[in-house]
């Protein structure tokens, strides 16, 4: 009897994928595309999608060590039946910067450590290929770096070639730079940084005729460290190249195929396009170039779901792994300064309250220059905060992908208010109102609430000024306690509602009530004159709300939930009307 393929989470090891039963979508076919490549690339993607196994089929394609193995390594896959001449002829080298102490005390001596562990594997590794001597001349070296350097010269000296690889190169510089700034820009300081020094002999090591390195393929979250070690130097970056956009991260087609071999296995019962479609709500819609035709999943979410919805036989409770879960810390030095919020907060904040923003995606820039919005806005795109959805006048249209991106927005701006003590509540206490406004339908007290706290707490007062504003302080405590997918500006009958509020019903299973909600804002105005004020726009607000309960989406919704139309009015910052419209 067949063995059913185990499903591969946390698992980067290609050869243990291949050798262990292990379901693979093979992305071997971009092998030829790299190839055909300049010699030296840069990729960045999100933390979690598939770097390091991609990496890893480098090293197990490449690597002249494991040629007696290519066809057990390689087996069922694009590259294994078509394999290029490059297969297996070079020695391989390579780092990953995950294993690096960022504890700036220890930071040196640590990276120092990981170079003598690189050299003491290769040499291990490819003994037979040098001589005593020139083993004991690079071991004599003091130092992890200056043994790299030694070891270059020598690995030219022999006419051999190396396929340098590097994972998570700014996996430790990105933990320094949310602690300090001056931390890091000492490692990558030109004469004191002994990054930059490594790099610098990197760049000397592609070099001159027969130079040692012959291929490079780096990878990390953003361009930053690399342009502050390199200048942009080292690598061409293939990040929003089209035909890489689906190197790594899984395609609708490869997700739907998985999860039939499933289905059809006896693992998975429920049906598949209403998991599929759960799915693409959560973990969906990246695109890494303008012109790409496919979106693509966050392979380890897709990964985690599966093995989570088959243990359980239903769909899990808990939709994120903490694994895929970004470091808040290392963004939230670029967002707050000395306790005070700054322009890239802002930045934040329109995205919430507008749904998309409009920039350029820059591949190159310093930690110098990221108080500029256009740097800002690219670093969110390559941590897989926003992603691509249009391209007009020379800049993209860029948006949260999906709710579990849009989860990691909303704790931003709760914690940023938090930490600048603008703004705090008790959640317990707003979690408890959030049920009670999901399952029994208490919708008022969750938005008097928010109000009172509020008007108890006067900082914030300046932030949520303007329709836009408002709805943007909405989306993100609403969003807060997972009980609802939400959404701003919603399309329903040739109109757009203001905000939505649908049960996660999957993780949910009881919530009885939606909500579809209009709200109106009015400047400042004196108490004496806001009746009438009020009067009119519930008017107007309740006529919105009748036509949009007519859209198809809502009908289909009141066949599982009762829909609630709500209407609420702002004088400024404050609620002075909330009322159900029936």
């Amino acid at each position: 009897m067949k063995k059913i393929k185990k499903i591969p989470y946390g698992e980067s090891d290609f050869k243990k994928i291949q050798n262990d039963n292990y379901y693979y979508i093979d992305k071997t076919e971009y092998i030829e595309l790299v190839e055909e490549s300049p010699s030296f690339l840069f990729l960045i993607r999100p933390r979690r999608f598939g770097k390091s196994l991609f990496l890893s089929i480098l090293e197990s394609y490449y690597d002249i060590y494991y040629k007696d193995e290519f066809e057990t390594i390689f087996k069922n896959t694009y590259i294994g039946a078509k394999p290029t001449e490059e297969r297996n002829k070079y020695l391989i080298m390579k780092f990953n910067f995950a294993e690096v102490d960022p504890v700036i005390e220890k930071v040196k001596n640590s990276f120092e450590l990981h170079c003598e562990n690189v050299y003491f594997k290769f040499f291990n590794k490819y003994e037979s290929f040098f001589t005593k001597n020139q083993i004991k001349r690079v071991t004599n070296q003091s130092g992890g770096i200056a043994k790299l350097s030694v070891l270059f010269r020598i690995v030219e000296l022999n006419k051999l070639k190396i396929y340098l690889i590097i994972d998570e190169y700014d996996n430790f510089t990105n933990s320094i730079l949310a602690n300090s700034t001056q931390n890091y820009e000492d490692i990558t300081h030109e004469r004191t940084g002994f990054f930059k020094h490594f790099f610098n002999v990197i760049k000397a090591g592609t070099t001159a005729t027969d130079a040692p390195i012959s291929k490079i393929f780096i990878t990390g979250v953003s361009p930053i460290t690399l342009d502050d070690v390199t200048s942009g130097g080292i690598g061409h970056n293939i990040t929003t190249d089209l035909m890489f956009n689906e190197i790594i991260g899984f395609t609708e087609t490869e997700v739907r195929k998985m999860l039939l071999y499933y289905q059809k296995a006896g693992k998975i019962t429920e049906d598949i396009n209403i998991i599929l479609e759960f799915m693409k709500k959560w973990y969906n819609n990246y695109k890494f170039s303008r012109n790409a035709k496919h979106s693509l999943f966050n392979s380890t979410m897709v990964l985690n779901f599966i093995v989570r919805f088959m243990n359980e036989n239903d769909f899990p409770i808990q939709l994120l792994d903490d694994n895929t879960k970004i470091d808040y810390t290392k963004l939230r030095h670029l967002l707050i300064l000395d306790k005070k919020l700054n322009g890239n907060f802002s930045v934040l904040k329109e995205i919430v309250e507008n749904n998309t923003i409009i920039s350029k995606i820059n591949n190159s820039f310093s930690i110098k220059d990221m108080s500029k919005r256009d740097n800002f806005v690219s670093l969110l795109y390559y941590f897989g905060l926003i992603t691509i959805i249009g391209y007009k006048r020379d800049k993209y249209v860029l948006r949260i992908p999906n709710e579990a991106i849009k989860d990691f927005f909303t704790n931003y701006i709760k914690d940023g208010f938090e930490e600048a003590k603008i703004f705090k509540l008790d959640i317990y206490k707003y979690n408890d109102l959030m049920s009670d406004m999901a399952y029994d339908g208490k919708w008022k007290d969750v938005f008097l609430f928010l109000s009172a706290a509020v008007k108890e707490q006067s900082r914030i007062r300046d932030y949520i000024k303007g329709e836009s504003m408002i709805k943007g302080f909405l989306l993100a405590y609403l969003n807060i306690t997972n009980n609802y997918i939400i959404t701003s500006e919603k399309e329903l009958n040739k109109g757009v509602a203001d905000l939505w509020l649908e049960p996660i019903v999957t993780t949910h299973a009881h919530a009885n009530y939606s909500y579809l909600i209009e709200l109106k804002y009015n400047k400042k105005t004196k108490p004496e004159k806001m009746k009438k004020i009020i009067s009119k726009l519930t008017t107007e607000a309740s006529l919105q709300l009748k036509k949009y309960e007519k859209d198809p989406i809502i009908i289909k919704e009141k066949s599982t939930t009762k829909v609630k139309k709500l209407v609420m009015i702002y004088n400024s910052w404050e609620l002075v009307h909330i009322e159900e419209i029936i």
